[in-house]
C-alpha cells in the first residue's frame, strides 16, 4: 500500500513526466469549468464577461465532460467557474450530475447571490466546497477591484450564511 507521500511524489513524478514528454501520464488534479460567462459584476482582473460574453456552455456537453472526468478514475476535484456560476438557473442541477458520478465537486463564486436559500441549497447539493472570491480586507479595495459598491459586505454576508443553516458556533 502507498503512503500518502509516496502516492504524492509519483504523481508529481508523472505531472512532470507528461510535460517533459508531451505525452499524458497523469489526469489533471483539478479540473475547472467555466461553466457561465454571464457576471453580475465588472472585475478589472477578469476577461472572462468581456471576452466571452455570455454564451454558457449547453448542459449536455457538460454531462459528456463530467462522463469522462468520472471515467478517468482519479482522485480529482471539478470546479465550477465563470463568471458567476450561481447566475445559471440550472447550476443545482449540474452540482447534482457532477456529484452523482461521484466526482469531488467546488463551486468558485463571488458571493453576491448567497442568501439563505441559496445556502440552503448550496448545504444539501452535495458540494465539497464552495470559495468565495475576497480581495482584500477593507470594503474600499474589494469594491474596487470587483466593480460593485458593496461586493464586500456581500462576500463576508456569504461566507455567514451556511454556518447560519449548520447552526455552527
Amino acid at each position: 500500500m502507498k503512503t500518502g507521500l509516496f502516492k504524492d511524489f509519483e504523481a508529481n513524478l508523472k505531472y512532470h513526466f507528461s510535460e517533459v514528454l508531451n505525452a499524458p501520464l497523469a489526469k489533471p488534479y483539478w479540473v475547472f469549468i467555466s461553466v457561465s460567462h454571464k457576471c453580475n459584476f465588472d472585475c478589472q482582473m477578469c476577461g472572462v464577461k468581456k471576452i466571452l460574453k455570455e454564451d454558457d456552455l449547453d448542459f449536455t456537453v457538460l454531462k459528456r465532460v463530467l462522463d469522462e472526468i468520472a471515467g478517468w478514475n482519479s482522485d480529482c476535484t471539478v470546479l465550477f467557474t465563470g463568471g458567476e456560476p450561481f447566475l445559471r438557473k440550472d447550476i443545482f442541477e449540474i452540482i447534482a450530475y457532477s456529484v452523482s458520478k461521484g466526482l469531488k465537486t467546488e463551486v468558485v463564486s463571488n458571493g453576491s447571490l448567497i442568501d439563505v436559500h441559496m445556502a440552503q441549497r448550496i448545504v444539501g447539493s452535495g458540494l465539497s466546497n464552495v470559495a468565495i472570491s475576497l480581495d482584500g480586507t477593507n470594503p474600499e479595495t474589494h469594491d474596487n477591484i470587483r466593480g460593485v459598491k458593496g461586493a464586500h459586505k456581500k462576500a463576508l454576508e456569504a461566507f455567514k450564511k451556511p454556518r447560519m443553516i449548520c447552526r455552527i458556533p
